[in-house]
């Protein structure tokens, strides 16, 4: 049976219909066929009115194809005016077949029929999806004198916007003779899409000096926005100020949400929770532009909390609210929030939507689930380079190296090319695995596609041939790509400390300065540590040089380095000097000097510095602590170093770490206190470490107890069976006891094991 109440009224009326009838019916029927039948019954199919109000509502019902052959048959009837052909251009462009609309533009081009403003108007909207079309457009626009209608101009500032030619758009702006508030929202919109924001608001101050038009709330938001972009506060808050006195904001949502919006851009989250506090009314984009806000400035605790609010007041959870929400518990790594919202988007039928499972990827990765990444990742029909970067990383992130190699190769497959983010994680894959001949394969495949002049992608590739066993190749590759960016340089001069190699670290820093590099704190950092290994005081003065002379030396690490420096080169002095000078002396600063001072022998001083430092309301840590032991350890103060030892806990609540059981063992061997040394360690609240037992050995030797020194190998060679110099110790040992029968023991030892002592070396400084 048919439902007779679905079909109108006027289908039964024997007489034709009034055309005014039918367009009513037309225009608020969903189904325009059986209305198409009605006008072929009474006659009417050649009835332009209706014609156009049918074409209309074909297009409204995305039936194009149906539309076309209706626009075919009946547009010769008025062969030479435009509107049945500006009506399909827009039925086409409704519904993103721009393709078509193009072709009908031809088509329209060669008839009778000829172009008007609302032509031109409508066909531009397709070009930004049609390479290389919207400037002959606007040539014809020129041509048949319709360039100069105000619709037609800002049709034109939205086309060249689209397509990111902003000086066409802005030459189209300038030559506009009657700007309407259209035409000024449409070049500021289309200058703040293409991150132009500077002179989007240059414009929008152009717009405020002149009288004829005012800014609308349309083009606040724009404003707002570029401000955001360039993360303008002032000119923001100018903004914010303007629409106050205006009463442009006044009951606007979308007005707050943009002043909301800019604020958190800017960093000014505090202006933004006012604004927020003070709607009376706010909608679901307020909050998310609040949680948003509060994550992207760090506040991810405060941006779960404002999702618990708005689910607790009953807002509804759009995709949008779930695709911020998602990252927070990622960076939270709040697992079961995000499982809630995993099930939430199942069962609400959003799941389908792959930026959903893409952010769920990298959720559950980061969250240290990665077979719940892979499970989403493989309910992926479509995988575009997001989820698979997502994937990759997690991947990485979870340090499972193997599978980021073959899952690249899969990605691969699927003919995609991986971009710097995957290029970085392959060459750390690379590293890990010493995969020396793949992370080579690498290396082409970013000279291929000149991708290897990211200075990130460069320091990883250093330390990859680095870490690989090849510093040569590793300084070479750095020397043939370095750029002007300090943080490769870094990685090679850290490469370099590593492996002994300290003199080429210096060769560097001058090969450096004449790729006119400028070597930044952490280079110097670098440096100190090489001329500290060196014992090099002329080196390391002529690094202290540069410092200041670039004025590096109100820096507080690199002070605290340049007093390490100078007191393992010899130069105590010059150290405690640097140490007054300091403006701001931290913990590690003082512990630092300390140290210095104990290795000159000077323990009292030390001592004295530690007093002083207590003085001083400084906070004690365990640093300080390792500081002042090792100075004792250095002067013998025994008795001093047992009270500081005993002060940790006593009276800063600190509980001694695993160095500090070491500097008193240290302290305790070197004294002579050999048992009470071992009795120490024995009654240890904490497994001891090799750390605090090689001390002890080195004790045996300085005093010739043989037996204790082999109790004392036997635990070391269990702790770390390959550390050469455990064996070499326990043979001076045997040595100095003329037990030379334990010398040969030790030697059969070594050979049994594959163990070989390295040769020693030093640098020796020559004054001319």
């Amino acid at each position: 049976m048919h439902n007779h109440e679905s079909i109108p009224t006027f289908l039964s009326h024997s007489t034709p219909p009034h055309p005014s009838a039918l367009t009513f019916s037309l225009s608020h029927h969903s189904e325009p066929r059986c209305l198409h039948a009605q006008l072929l019954i009474h006659g009417l199919q050649f009835c332009l009115p209706l014609v156009t109000t049918l074409l209309r509502s074909y297009a409204l019902t995305g039936q194009t194809t149906i539309a076309r052959l209706l626009f075919d048959r009946t547009h010769p009837l008025e062969p030479q005016r435009p509107f049945l052909w500006n009506t399909m251009f827009h039925a086409y462009i409704m519904h993103h077949k721009h393709t078509q609309a193009l072709s009908l533009y031809n088509n329209m081009l060669s008839s009778k029929a000829k172009p008007d403003e609302f032509t031109f108007s409508t066909i531009l909207k397709s070009c930004p999806f049609l390479n290389g079309i919207g400037s002959q457009i606007h040539g014809h626009s020129i041509v048949t004198g319709r360039a100069i209608h105000a619709f037609v101009e800002t049709a034109l500032i939205d086309m060249y916007a689209n397509i990111g030619d902003t000086d066409q758009a802005l030459l189209v702006f300038d030559r506009s003779a009657k700007r309407d508030v259209v035409t000024w929202n449409s070049i500021i919109s289309g200058l703040t899409l293409n991150k132009n924001g500077r002179t989007s608001l240059s414009i929008v101050s152009q717009m405020a000096k002149q009288a004829r038009v005012r800014p609308n709330r349309i083009t606040l938001i724009n404003a707002l926005s570029a401000c955001g972009q360039l993360r303008a506060s002032r000119n923001g808050k100018e903004a914010h100020a303007y629409a106050l006195r205006q009463g442009l904001g006044s009951g606007s949502i979308m007005v707050a949400n943009s002043i909301m919006d800019m604020y958190c851009k800017c960093r000014c989250l505090s202006f933004a929770k006012r604004v927020f506090c003070s709607m009376s009314k706010s909608d679901c984009a307020s909050w998310n532009v609040m949680i948003s806000g509060s994550y992207n400035n760090g506040h991810e605790i405060e941006a779960m909390m404002l999702f618990r609010e708005m689910q607790l007041r009953g807002m509804g959870l759009s995709l949008v609210t779930l695709l911020i929400v998602i990252p927070v518990c990622a960076t939270l790594r709040a697992l079961q929030e995000g499982k809630e919202i995993h099930c939430f988007l199942v069962k609400n039928w959003l799941w389908s939507d792959v930026r959903v499972k893409t952010a769920l990827v990298d959720m559950y990765a980061k969250c240290s689930f990665v077979n719940y990444s892979r499970k989403v990742f493989g309910c992926l029909k479509r995988k575009d380079a997001i989820s698979w970067n997502a994937m990759i990383t997690g991947y990485a992130l979870n340090s499972l190296w193997t599978d980021v190699l073959e899952l690249s190769w899969q990605a691969q497959q699927t003919c995609l090319k991986p971009d710097s983010v995957i290029v970085n994680c392959l060459l750390t894959a690379s590293t890990s695995l010493r995969v020396l001949h793949y992370g080579k394969s690498i290396h082409a495949y970013m000279i291929r596609n000149d991708i290897e002049r990211e200075s990130y992608l460069l320091h990883t590739l250093v330390v990859f041939y680095a870490k690989c066993g090849r510093i040569v190749e590793a300084c070479a590759t750095l020397l043939i790509h370095a750029q002007t960016d300090a943080i490769p340089w870094n990685a090679m001069f850290d490469i370099y400390n590593e492996s002994g190699h300290a003199m080429e670290a210096l060769n560097l820093f001058q090969k450096m300065r004449t790729r006119h590099t400028e070597p930044n704190s952490v280079t110097l950092l670098c440096l100190l540590s090489t001329c500290t290994h060196l014992t090099s005081s002329k080196k390391g003065e002529a690094i202290h040089g540069y410092i200041v002379k670039h004025g590096f030396h109100f820096d507080d690490a690199i002070c605290t380095s340049l007093v390490k420096m100078y007191g393992k080169c010899g130069d105590i002095e010059s150290a405690r000097s640097i140490f007054n000078n300091m403006v701001r002396r931290d913990t590690v600063s003082w512990s630092t000097v300390m140290a210095a001072h104990g290795d000159h022998g000077l323990g009292l001083t030390a001592l004295q510095l530690f007093t002083q430092m207590k003085s001083e309301n400084v906070k004690i840590d365990s640093a300080a602590f390792t500081g002042i032991l090792s100075a004792c350890t250095h002067c013998g103060l025994v008795e001093e170093g047992k009270k500081c030892f005993q002060s940790m806990l006593k009276d800063f609540s600190l509980e001694p770490e695993l160095e500090h059981y070491a500097c008193m063992v240290d302290l305790l061997g070197r004294a002579g206190h050999l048992e009470e040394a071992e009795e120490f360690i024995r009654k240890m609240p904490i497994v001891p470490d090799a750390g605090v037992w090689r001390p002890l050995l080195g004790a045996c030797k300085i005093h010739g107890h043989v037996q204790m020194g082999e109790r004392v190998f036997e635990q070391l060679s269990t702790l770390e069976p390959d550390n050469i110099g455990n064996y070499v110790s326990l043979s001076n040992i045997y040595a100095e006891a003329a037990r030379w029968d334990g010398v040969a023991k030790v030697r059969a030892l070594l050979v049994s094991r594959r163990l070989k002592k390295n040769p020693g070396w030093s640098y020796i400084e020559h004054y001319t």
